[in-house]
């Protein structure tokens, strides 16, 4: 059977395929409550047969709870995809549970998890290097790279420190430019793209077993230059400090991985989960409600570092400037679809992040 667990990061998700002994229709949760606004989504989806993509959920309704009983909704945003509405703020140190109510009546809920308190700090910085790669045929090569380091300082080394790091990377695409005089209710939207990097590896940090004071000069990612860095271009690196459930739960993805070499190859009923049928204890629910706290290092790259030519994407044909008033079908020869309508680039958004410039 094939299940697709999402793996939430704070700006994207991305969709994970499964090879498992799993039956097909079972219920598939993966969601989270972090200590800011951002990245708070909850996705439902079921298990289908083999070959098929996982059928989500809709029409759920999903209140989130703190200790003191206060509650906050998940609202669908999308099929299967539900987002926090910000009632409640999280705090470290505050208890949180979800309920989750299908149509057909089913209850869920997660077990109450304390958030933790943020216990390290993390910095970010560059080298601009060729590396050397093997192939499989014995061939090596070499691409230029800028490599993103991270300096982590442990400023709560206690044993019950469990940390995951993800690394994504944001960029921007401006569409063409086309005349005023021809196209007058035409606007040149720049769309920003957020990609999560490294998307199997799964870095996780113990602090029961590795009671460090600092990590240093740990690689981030090495990431190709290409047209991707014309113009200004972040790398966020997300610390999320996690409950020992949570930690336990990654860790045995992360030993499927190491074992063979897929993300979710072990059978999801061995994986731990904190979520039950409230009136079917013996149902088995794939995946986890995550309490966590994070917090963002970001490193800004801009054309000025990389000091390459990149050539300008989208130019405007003088051809443009006799097309038919408003005719789009006229001019598309002229372009790539992007620079037309920048949301057909994967993972793209017109919403500028708050942190860009």
């Amino acid at each position: 059977m094939i299940i697709a667990l999402l793996s939430l990061s704070l700006a994207c998700s991305e969709v994970i395929d499964l090879e498992t002994e799993a039956e097909a229709g079972q219920l598939v949760i993966h969601g989270r409550l972090t200590n800011g606004r951002e990245g708070n989504r909850l996705e439902l989806s079921r298990t289908t047969l083999a070959g098929l993509p996982p059928k989500t959920v809709s029409g759920a309704s999903i209140e989130l709870f703190d200790s003191e009983g206060s509650q906050g909704a998940y609202r669908e945003e999308d099929d299967g995809v539900y987002t926090y509405d910000g009632t409640i703020v999280g705090q470290p140190g505050e208890a949180y549970h979800v309920r989750i109510q299908l149509g057909d009546g089913s209850v869920y809920e997660s077990t109450p998890e304390i958030m933790p308190e943020v216990g390290a700090r993390d910095s970010l910085y560059y080298v601009l290097q060729e590396i050397e790669e093997g192939s499989t045929q014995g061939v090596t090569t070499t691409r230029f790279v800028v490599s993103i380091l991270a300096d982590t300082e442990i400023s709560d080394n206690r044993p019950d420190l469990f940390l995951k790091w993800n690394v994504e990377e944001v960029f921007s695409f401006e569409q063409a430019f086309l005349p005023l005089h021809n196209f007058p209710w035409y606007f040149r939207h720049t769309c920003y793209m957020t990609e999560e990097l490294e998307g199997q590896r799964v870095d996780l940090y113990d602090g029961s077993e590795l009671r460090a004071s600092r990590i240093n000069g740990k690689t981030v990612t090495n990431r190709s230059i290409d047209d991707d860095f014309r113009g200004v271009h972040y790398f966020n690196y997300i610390q999320q400090n996690m409950t020992a459930g949570a930690y336990a739960f990654w860790s045995a993805l992360d030993q499927n991985t190491n074992r063979v070499g897929s993300i979710f190859d072990q059978p999801p009923g061995a994986l731990p989960t904190n979520l039950f049928n409230v009136n079917d204890p013996n149902e088995e629910v794939i995946g986890y409600f995550e309490v966590m706290a994070v917090d963002t290092a970001r490193l800004k790259i801009t054309n000025r570092i990389i000091d390459r030519f990149f050539p300008t994407p989208c130019v405007t044909p003088p051809e443009v400037d006799f097309a038919p008033f408003m005719c789009f079908p006229c001019i598309e020869r002229f372009f790539e679809p992007e620079c037309l309508n920048c949301l057909v680039l994967p993972n793209s958004s017109h919403k500028r992040p708050s942190y860009f410039d």
